[in-house]
């Protein structure tokens, strides 16, 4: 359900069990209640802003849990947040409103908000530094009991990257992720706000004709890269009539291809924007016809027994940025990377382990967990690696991990783990 409609339905639903619809037996101000009233209008056009999404919360509701804090006597409080949207003449009025006092925040899709700044887990899972901020750059309001408080704001719009990706034999990319890196000012990269990419349409991916466009972005520097990957699920259930699907074995390998045609960071072509600014000539070239597959395996230096578990990043060997993630295969005791470019990388192995799996099955069968349990962890470990086509057969050895026993070490070249399927 699209994030617009399924909180119109929260929204029916507190208003319904609210006695919505009906006459108030009581004024607003007889019941100690005020309001917040006004108007969103859209500056760059002057025009209302309608269906904006206006969302009232309790600044005493904006904390972390205290998990050591001791029990309370007090009343229970219950959180009043309220969200609603604007009327076709941008008009809002949020009643029924306990006096104190209130964050406000008004958003419309491609329009700057000051979550914008923010990744999601800063706004999720705040650090306290991250709840200052927040604090600081959200807009707050003073409920007074039978007052109405007139809020009215002006949104501004923010810049947009737009493009279209195709493959170098002339096909459409759909379908794939797009993803954006800014420029900060000590000179790294790091991701856009996905809030602010994805509040409202989910993460910005290329149509059935390779088409994309970014938006609301703030002026600044950005790389633009869309997710080529290869996905694969194994159920214990249907999948194509919608039956219901236990997840055995998800997996997903993927490569950024970077503006620029490349899927190397270090030479990407960046993006400056201005405020407001709309770049429409963003496209990507992915070249298929020169991406390459490696396969291998990863074994124990003392016995060479084959590995069956643990991470492979192949990394670009001038700025050590991860081109492609893969891990060993537990039934193949393999890696393999697809969609590698030509060129010189850094292999790098961590969290090698040989391991088992342990999975838990509820008593109608269906699957409840899976999950690995290492029994003898290697050290991380990296050799150069050059790729100029498909390559097979690539063989890394590891070493047994400091601090591992004498036994763990002796047992690791008797048996290597048995995994029947």
């Amino acid at each position: 359900m699209r994030p617009r409609a399924y909180a119109r339905c929260l929204l029916i639903v507190a208003l319904s069990a609210s006695g919505w619809g009906q006459p108030p037996q009581q004024t607003v101000e007889s019941q100690g209640f005020g309001s917040v009233v006004g108007h969103v209008y859209c500056a760059d056009t002057n025009a209302p802003a309608r269906f904006a999404r206006v969302t009232l919360e309790p600044v005493e509701d904006f904390k972390r849990v205290d998990l050591d804090a001791k029990p309370s006597s007090a009343p229970i409080h219950v959180p009043s947040t309220t969200m609603m949207e604007t009327r076709t003449d941008g008009s809002f009025a949020i009643e029924y409103v306990t006096p104190g006092t209130y964050y406000i925040l008004v958003e419309l899709s491609g329009y700057l908000s000051p979550l914008t700044e923010f990744a999601s887990d800063e706004i999720t899972i705040p650090a306290e530094l991250d709840e200052k901020r927040i604090r600081t750059a959200l807009q707050q309001v003073t409920v007074v009991r039978g007052q109405a408080t007139r809020m009215d704001f002006r949104l501004e719009r923010g810049a947009a990257i737009s493009g279209r990706v195709l493959y170098d034999d002339g096909g459409y990319v759909a379908d794939a992720l797009v993803s954006v890196l800014r420029k900060e000012k000590d000179g790294s990269w790091k991701p856009f706000s996905d809030v602010a990419l994805s509040r409202f349409h989910g993460q910005p991916a290329t149509d059935d004709q390779g088409h994309y466009r970014i938006a609301p972005l703030t002026p600044g520097e950005y790389l633009v890269s869309i997710d080529l990957e290869l996905f694969s699920v194994s159920t214990t259930g249907a999948i194509l009539f919608g039956g219901r699907s236990d997840f055995r074995e998800d997996s997903k390998r993927a490569v950024h291809i970077y503006f620029g045609d490349t899927a190397r960071r270090s030479i990407a072509k960046t993006i400056t924007i201005g405020k407001g600014e709309n770049r429409s000539d963003a496209d990507i070239t992915v070249p298929i016809s020169r991406l390459y597959t490696i396969s291998g395996t990863v074994t124990a230096e003392r016995d060479g027994h084959p590995v069956n578990s643990g991470s492979i990043l192949l990394l670009d060997a001038v700025d050590r940025s991860t081109l492609v993630e893969s891990s060993i295969g537990l039934s193949d005791e393999r890696f393999a990377m697809a969609f590698v470019p030509e060129g010189d990388y850094i292999l790098k192995i961590s969290s090698a382990a040989d391991s088992i799996l342990e999975t838990k099955y509820r008593e109608d069968g269906l699957l409840m967990s899976s999950h690995l349990i290492p029994i003898h962890m290697y050290a991380d470990t990296e050799q150069p690696l050059k790729v100029s086509g498909d390559t097979s057969g690539i063989v890394v050895k590891v070493m047994e991990k400091a601090g591992d026993s004498d036994e763990d070490k002796a047992d690791s070249g008797k048996d290597s783990p048995q995994i029947n399927y």
